[in-house]
């Protein structure tokens, strides 16, 4: 993990705002000045201690008082597995009914990401208290790249759920994911078709130029008002496609990961988009 570490820091540098709360804020801030909103990551997963947990929702909390103070259009990313879910549903459920409560109070709106396959039915009935206490306030992500998705989103749809639709980033056997990309695109492209038409408040998630063309097509098409729909993009990935995005017209939320657990979220965007790791050889080379 050390020449990993090594050898992806140039990245990340690229993709992550910095490890604290204050490089955070200043790139929510430039984000902000520039016309986009924001959604912050404190990263982290995979917790298995108690303290460790509650040390992150603390983290968040402060994150959201100084949000609210500054009048960032922006919002929280939760991930479950960050705040203990490996110690337990009752657990992790109580500290993001705590997380959220603090930042919907503060008009922070949260976002649930979804990781890997094993905590998926867990994330969802979480989710599912949440948008119960906290009725449109808190998104929950969904992954193309999952064949159950179909069936989650009407399950999502029938309860008034906020959706961010992304690709998946994490590898999935063949039995319960689609893993050709024309598969994964046309997963993406008929659950956008659904949300467009049924959802509300929708994240079209992806740097995918193929999808982003679709999907501007697609609200053309179905005649879906501004306000029903968002672009989020990664910190990092394609800025020239974020700009264009915001020059057409579109609300583009940018995606910003930060802290001192940088390397697996590094080597995930690695895995999925390979390229990459020749910007942390020439980063090297060319210091």
């Amino acid at each position: 993990m050390e020449l990993a570490s090594r050898l992806l820091a140039p990245l990340a540098r690229r993709f992550i705002a910095g490890n604290t709360v204050e490089d955070a804020l200043a790139a929510a801030r430039k984000l902000h000045a520039q016309g986009f909103a924001s959604i912050l990551d404190f990263l982290g997963e995979h917790v298995r201690r108690e303290e460790d947990a509650k040390k992150a929702a603390r983290s968040y909390e402060a994150l959201v008082e100084r949000l609210a103070a500054e009048g960032l259009d922006a919002m929280i990313a939760l991930k479950p597995t960050h705040l203990g879910l490996e110690l337990g549903d009752t657990f992790c459920l109580a500290l993001l009914e705590t997380v959220t409560g603090h930042a919907v109070l503060r008009g922070i709106r949260v976002g649930i990401d979804m990781e890997n396959s094993s905590t998926t039915e867990a994330t969802l009935a979480m989710y599912r208290t949440l948008n119960v206490q906290f009725p449109g306030n808190v998104q929950i992500a969904l992954q193309a790249r999952l064949k159950r998705s179909a069936a989650d989103l009407s399950d999502l749809l029938a309860e008034g759920a906020s959706v961010r639709l992304v690709k998946g980033a994490y590898r999935e056997p063949a039995t319960i994911a689609h893993t050709r990309m024309n598969e994964i695109r046309a997963s993406f492209l008929h659950l956008l078709d659904r949300l467009l038409l049924d959802g509300r408040d929708t994240a079209i998630a992806t740097h995918d130029a193929v999808l982003l063309r679709a999907a501007k097509d697609l609200a053309r098409r179905l005649n879906a008002p501004p306000g029903r729909f968002e672009f989020q993009m990664l910190l990092g990935i394609r800025p020239d496609l974020q700009r264009r995005l915001l020059a057409e017209g579109y609300r583009v939320r940018i995606y910003v990961p930060f802290g001192a657990e940088w390397l697996p979220y590094t080597l995930r965007r690695v895995r999925e988009r390979p390229w990459v790791l020749w910007l942390a050889l020439r980063s090297l080379l060319h210091p």
